[in-house]
């Protein structure tokens, strides 16, 4: 059977998460990675600043003389993941094989679903149709036989719109390309083929499989010469469970003060048990890593009473495993939680008086993420985090550390 797979890009990912946040940025120049004055790099613009030539990679500074009049915002990590998962979801409902490779990029796998949707081509075209309705992102697709040339073809139906490359047609839709244009090829191996006179991925098709071995290494090779014709055996796979969730930060300043620590051990701790609850699975062990400014450092796990999602029953045994661990009268310059042997939750053996507790809480658990679901995770600050206020300042998203997915 002629596989059908789909590939997916969100155009100018981050800049239209800004304008869905805020509408009236729709249709202006928008540069997301810092504000006016800032020292970085664009990580995204809108089509708008990129007609005047930010583009993403571009620094702040140059992009700030070539767009004058631009908006130039820091961007929202959290909001982006949440309209990213939300446009995945639209895409679950053709096929369960779909594998999100990024925020902003996925492939799904729609063999065998004609019957009830149609062709690939109109599948793509209904998931355009639908994120653009449901989330407001303009979304451009490819499909074709395989992933390679779907990921090609997508860059032709930018922005917002749908390529489709027939069975067969593989090797001519690439024949003329540039080299760059062939994922795989980065700026060093195009440098290299270009060195030996490979200006298209045409040119590159026509080199022994044996050469490409020899000058790339069999598994390198051996993909360049199957990928330049148009070849690609690589399955789609669903996203799996993770097999554990963990949250780390670096102290700064450094720290030897045992509340600043424990408060941040349970800070980490709620943050990685709130995701497991999202995703419905609970831990089995517990594990805490940690490293002296110094470079030495060590980690250690225990198994849980029982399997929890529930912060007032990881922190004591993280914490005891801290006890165990910091021992020296030096500063720390990082710690982190892992919470191990993910399983769904509830799946497992329950005591009776234990279950009867968990219930108990779950009012108040679930009041407190919907609180912080609404209003941000600032909204409530529990526990032994308690210890962290005044020392760390603080947005919507919590305490600002030095990790961005915690803080943004």
């Amino acid at each position: 059977m002629t596989r059908n797979i789909i590939h997916i890009d969100i155009d100018a990912f981050l800049a239209s998460v800004e304008q869905i946040r805020e509408p009236s940025l729709i249709g202006r120049p928008v540069v997301v990675g810092g504000e006016r004055g800032e020292r970085g790099l664009v990580l995204s613009s809108s089509y708008e600043a990129r007609a005047r030539g930010v583009r993403p990679g571009l620094s702040l500074g140059q992009a700030e003389r070539l767009l004058p009049g631009g908006i130039f915002l820091k961007g929202d990590y959290q909001e982006a993941r949440r309209l990213s998962d939300l446009t995945w979801e639209i895409c679950r409902r053709y096929t369960p094989l779909v594998e999100v490779t990024s925020l902003d990029d996925c492939y799904l796998d729609v063999t065998g679903t004609e019957r009830l949707f149609g062709p690939a081509v109109e599948v793509a075209s209904r998931i355009r149709r639908e994120v653009s309705r449901e989330v407001g992102f303009r979304i451009s697709l490819g499909t074709a036989t395989n992933r390679t040339v779907a990921r090609v073809a997508t860059c032709f139906a930018k922005p917002g719109g749908v390529v489709s490359i027939p069975p067969g047609g593989e090797a001519a839709f690439l024949r003329p390309l540039p080299l760059r244009r062939l994922p795989g090829v980065g700026h060093k191996t195009e440098k290299r083929l270009r060195s030996y006179n490979l200006l298209t991925i045409g040119d590159l098709a026509g080199v022994p499989r044996e050469l490409l071995v020899m000058t790339f290494g069999d598994a390198a090779g051996s993909a360049l010469a199957d990928r330049a014709k148009g070849r690609d055996d690589r399955e789609v796979k669903a996203k799996t469970l993770p097999r554990s969730v963990s949250r780390s930060t670096s102290f700064d300043p450094e720290t030897a003060d045992r509340t600043v620590i424990e408060g941040m051990l349970f800070y980490l701790t709620e943050r990685a048990a709130r995701m497991l609850r999202e995703a419905g699975q609970e831990a089995r062990t517990v594990a805490v890593a940690i490293r002296y400014v110094d470079g030495a450092g060590g980690n250690r796990s225990k198994a849980l009473a029982r399997p929890s999602n529930r912060e007032r029953d990881i922190y004591p045994e993280a914490r005891r495993l801290l006890d165990g661990l910091f021992t020296r009268r030096v500063r720390l310059k990082w710690l982190g939680v892992a919470l191990t042997g993910l399983m769904r939750e509830g799946a497992g053996q329950q005591d009776l008086f234990a279950e009867r507790e968990r219930r108990r809480s779950i009012g108040l658990v679930e009041g407190i993420d919907g609180i912080r679901e609404r209003f941000g995770f600032r909204a409530v600050t529990a526990g032994r985090s308690i210890d962290l206020l005044g020392r760390y300042a603080q947005n919507e998203h919590g305490f600002v550390l030095k990790t961005p997915s915690l803080t943004r």
